[in-house]
């Protein structure tokens, strides 16, 4: 094969690519006369279904496009033609027969052929679908083992969109999630949520495992009799004692004589208590007034303001400056830390993980976008 020139290499694929479609025809025909004569039953199988997957030894996939084609030929024969001259595949004549098995073979097989001639699969589907919205696959859930279920959805492109764009946001905690763990994370946030709404102690997931351990723990010192539970204990019997105290001095029935005998530390407490910090009327700095105005050292890697954070992320609209991914997105300094850079608004930039470990990164984005584009 190494020695074989390019030109007669592509010449003998393309040769071999016909044969295959022709075999693939002389197949569907070969099961429609076995079909016919129910020839199946001589060798022990009640459908040309089990014929297939047991004698033939085909996958279910491989068998349902086989049987779908053959009907599919069986009731428009000029469909062979598109089979051999490539411009209709196996798989999009099956998805054809489906379609109109679906919607009670309301349309022509031929004009359907016609419509979806030499598109992929997916521009297939999507074709066949905007022909008849009623025939997308309606949701389905069945038990593929004791602990799991296998549930098929159809979903928008917006909702696609969104799903993708939450799972780019979750990338550093949960790379490469799947579907089916994106969906659980999600459902653990919301359950959360609206139990804490509706004043539920109910929990689920590891959250709950969690608390249960952090509970034994806490019962488990208490049981012990921990030095904090003891000195926590010995603070509600002093604070206990002096609301007594000034609850009798204050109705006169006795002086306030047992005050000075509580321990001190607990005295301490009650005058920290008894005389709140003086209130004045200078307002707290914000958060936001905070981050703008403490300046941050250059050339040391610090933990950088929320508002900043949130600064850089909304001027980026949430994506990578350099390819617009929103896959792991991180913060990155334009001149780096090494080197002194600043930790200001102007020196940082947000980029996806690929482009934020490429080597020579120091340059303006667009031109870095464009070397290594």
């Amino acid at each position: 094969m190494k020695h074989i020139p390019s030109p007669a290499l592509v010449s003998k694929l393309k040769e071999l690519l016909a044969q295959e479609r022709a075999i693939t025809v002389q197949q569907i025909e070969h099961l429609e006369e076995i079909d016919r004569r129910k020839c199946y039953f001589d060798y022990g199988h009640n459908s040309l279904w089990d014929f297939m997957i047991q004698e033939l030894g085909l996958s279910s996939g491989s068998a349902q496009r086989r049987k779908d084609a053959m009907h599919l030929t069986r009731d428009e024969p000029s469909v062979k033609a598109n089979l051999l001259d490539g411009s209709l595949t196996l798989t999009n004549a099956a998805k054809v027969q489906a379609f109109r098995r679906r919607t009670a073979k309301q349309h022509d097989a031929r004009d359907l052929v016609n419509q979806i001639a030499h598109l992929t699969q997916d521009d297939c589907t999507r074709k066949l679908f905007t022909i008849s919205p009623e025939a997308l696959p309606q949701e389905r859930l069945r038990v593929i083992a004791p602990q799991a279920r296998e549930l098929r959805v159809v979903v928008s492109d917006a909702l696609h969109h969104k799903l993708e764009r939450i799972k780019g946001l979750l990338a550093h905690a949960k790379p490469n999630a799947s579907y089916a763990e994106l969906l659980e994370h999600l459902a653990d946030q919301e359950l959360s949520r609206l139990e804490r709404r509706r004043g539920m102690n109910g929990e689920s997931g590891s959250n709950a495992n969690q608390n249960q351990v952090r509970a034994d723990n806490c019962t488990s010192m208490t049981a012990t009799g921990s030095p904090q539970a003891i000195s926590d204990a010995t603070d509600l019997d002093a604070n206990a004692q002096f609301t007594a105290t000034v609850a009798a001095s204050a109705t006169g029935s006795g002086p306030p004589a047992d005050l000075p005998s509580l321990e001190p530390v607990t005295q301490t407490r009650l005058k920290q208590v008894a005389r709140p910090a003086p209130r004045t009327n200078a307002p707290s700095p914000s958060p936001l007034t905070s981050a703008r105005t403490i300046p941050l050292p250059a050339g040391r890697r610090v933990h950088l303001p929320r508002e900043l954070q949130r600064q850089v992320w909304s001027e980026a609209s949430g994506k990578c400056q350099l390819c617009s991914s929103t896959y792991q997105l991180e913060i990155d300094h334009i001149v780096p830390i090494s080197e002194g850079g600043a930790n200001t608004r102007d020196n940082l930039r947000l980029l996806c993980r690929n482009h934020n470990q490429m080597p020579r990164l120091n340059l303006d984005p667009w031109e870095a976008f464009a070397e290594f584009a």
